[in-house]
């Protein structure tokens, strides 16, 4: 044995002796402890996952939301773009058509 599996075996016979049991029973009670603290452990990262999903959740929202506002902008942008087209038409005809009875009036 060596001098640190010997200091190991003597620390666990010594903090059996301390809890009053014996070390098969003392490795039995440090399995269930390092269970249960897997077990709290897992309920700790579960409830931080279900956290987690609902900030992501509110995020996905948000950008579905604002994607939706960017198409409305970039439509109504298009439509305010094709209707200042129309009358851009508008005017400079309105213009060729003063131009052309100046001409015949002249």
């Amino acid at each position: 044995m060596t001098l640190k599996s010997y200091k190991l075996s003597t620390e666990i016979e010594d903090n059996a002796k301390v809890r009053k049991m014996n070390v098969h029973q003392y490795v039995k009670y440090l399995e269930k402890l390092a269970e249960n603290n897997r077990g709290e452990l897992a309920n700790s990262h579960i409830e931080r996952l279900k956290s987690l999903e609902g900030i992501v959740q509110s995020l996905v929202q948000q950008n579905i939301s604002r994607r939706a506002n960017e198409l409305k902008l970039e439509k109504e942008h298009k439509e305010m773009y094709e209707s200042n087209n129309k009358l851009h038409e508008l005017i400079l005809a309105k213009f060729e058509f003063i131009n052309a009875l100046e001409k015949e009036f002249k």
